[in-house]
């Protein structure tokens, strides 16, 4: 065979040899699931409706919902409910509920749930540890209309109210279990926790 001849295939050879190279499967790249995230606090309390600081807040936002949310302009969304209406004197607002919502444990969330979750927080019941003046100051009653509605019957004007929907629904009766056993509704669930080294969702 001519020196040329056995070069070209030499050629033709080591080409072919790179085009499947490069055809051939490339080793799959490893899946990121976790994400480590640094806060300057531990918890305060992981009982959405007890906890202040605002790194608690920032994790347990992603495990608990309210009846609304903020989007990326601070505008006022639908979150737990899926439409809201004020009386014509601005004493009384109606909540549509969500339908199909599952806390983490599988039950549907329902308007008793929501109902408990603000009587806890008003001061209405036996359950002291979660009460917040915002509540107690501004809300008159709560009371369920089916189970999919709720109306609040507030005992002052507040165009701030509003404002302060977002905080996180329980479980009816859950007060006294969540901590050992948080429960939400949220896109996360809370797994572990441990003091004063990290939680994980």
């Amino acid at each position: 065979m001519k020196k040329s001849t056995l070069l070209k295939l030499l050629c033709v050879v080591m080409v072919l040899t790179m085009v499947f190279t490069a055809c051939g499967p490339k080793e799959e790249e490893k899946e990121k699931t976790q994400l480590t995230v640094a806060v300057t606090a531990d918890f305060d309390s992981i009982d959405p409706h007890i906890m202040l600081a605002s790194d608690t807040d920032r994790i347990l936002f992603n495990v608990y919902e309210g009846l609304t949310g903020v989007d990326a302009s601070g505008n006022i969304v639908p979150a737990l409910a899926e439409s809201w209406e004020w009386s014509a004197d601005g004493m009384a607002v109606t909540f549509k509920l969500r339908k199909g919502v599952k806390f983490h444990d599988g039950q549907e969330l329902v308007a008793d749930d929501v109902v408990y979750s603000y009587e806890r927080m008003s001061g209405k019941l036996a359950d002291q540890s979660a009460v917040k003046a915002t509540f107690v100051n501004g809300l008159e009653k709560i009371e369920k209309i089916d189970d999919y509605t709720v109306k609040m019957t507030l005992k002052v004007l507040n165009a701030s109210w509003m404002g302060y929907m977002h905080v996180g629904i329980i479980k009816k009766d859950a007060g006294a279990t969540i901590i050992d056993t948080p429960n939400g509704t949220g896109p996360y669930k809370l797994a572990s926790y441990e003091p004063s080294v990290g939680c994980t969702l």
